[in-house]
């Protein structure tokens, strides 16, 4: 089996049928889809649809349901472990593949990825098919992830499929809250993906119960969030002076993050001078933001 694609869902009864849909409408078929519900809180009616979907799909489906919320951190970890795939896939629960994403992703496979290559990142369309972000300057380019946020600035929402064998090292053991740029940024430190302009993915942001509208995260495990930017910023420490908006943005979120919740900071993650430098030199602007916010 080539791919296999995971869903984590919380309180998905609005939108998850949708994201099915778009699985049915595949034109390549060699996949399976693993459903793990994060502990929704909606009486279980995410579970029933979820059972109800399962029953009818024409492709092979493994589902799993948390009992206790992790805000999907622990959705990769469990999605790997369950796939038969070679390719990891993530579908929200609330967005749809446009019906040849697994085809086209088949194509640059076969004809790019190697042993360096950790898979394929192709773009996003919203809800009313614009572009998200602007697109890339050649429409095939081998290149890692850092040098595609960090020096080319481009930072919007972007669909990475994944060699399993490559993702299940980097999501084992993820602390509540940690979220997928901490592992991509980990595998950007030794591989490469195959960037292309073609649209994979259909990402809704006009719904509640999307993730992209979901600050949650920032709220119940704001250590967990400074822990990933930190990290991030470690796996990029070479890339940070090509983007000085999008470092001093992520340092004065952090640093408001670091006053507000008074988290102690792993000092391993701070022992670069450059982060250090960075974390002082904005520590007064989050400061401000904090003051403003109380």
């Amino acid at each position: 089996m080539l791919f296999s694609i995971i869903t984590p869902c919380y309180n998905s009864t609005e939108t998850l049928r949708r994201t099915y849909n778009s699985l049915i409408a595949q034109t390549c078929k060699d996949f399976e889809w693993i459903v793990i519900d994060d502990c929704s809180s909606d009486n279980d009616a995410t579970k029933t649809l979820i059972l109800e979907l399962i029953k009818n799909a024409p492709f092979p489906v493994k589902h799993h349901f948390f009992k206790e919320n992790h805000f999907a951190s622990k959705t990769y970890s469990k999605g790997c472990e369950l796939a038969e795939g070679d390719y990891i896939c993530a579908l929200a629960h609330d967005d749809e593949y446009v019906p040849n994403a697994l085809k086209i992703a088949k194509k640059y496979i076969q004809k790019y990825v190697g042993e360096n290559i950790a898979g394929v990142t192709g773009r996003c369309v919203d809800q009313n098919g614009k572009l998200i972000g602007k697109p890339f300057e050649k429409n095939i380019q081998l290149e890692y992830e850092g040098v595609i946020r960090y020096k080319m600035k481009i930072t919007a929402e972007l669909l990475n499929i994944t060699k399993r064998t490559i993702l299940e090292q980097y999501v084992q053991n993820l602390k509540k809250g940690i979220t997928e740029g901490y592992f991509y940024a980990k595998i950007s430190e030794k591989y490469k993906y195959v960037f292309v302009n073609d649209v994979f993915r259909i990402y809704h942001t006009d719904v509640d119960t999307s993730f992209t509208n979901n600050s949650d995260v920032n709220l119940r495990y704001p250590s967990a969030l400074v822990e990933k930017n930190l990290s991030v910023w470690n796996s990029y420490i070479n890339l940070l002076q090509q983007h000085p908006f999008l470092v001093l943005k992520q340092a004065v979120y952090t640093n408001y993050l670091i006053i507000k919740y008074k988290i102690q900071l792993d000092p391993d993650l701070t022992k670069a001078r450059k982060i250090k430098f960075i974390l002082r030199v904005t520590f007064p602007f989050g400061y401000l933001r904090y003051l403003f916010k109380k």
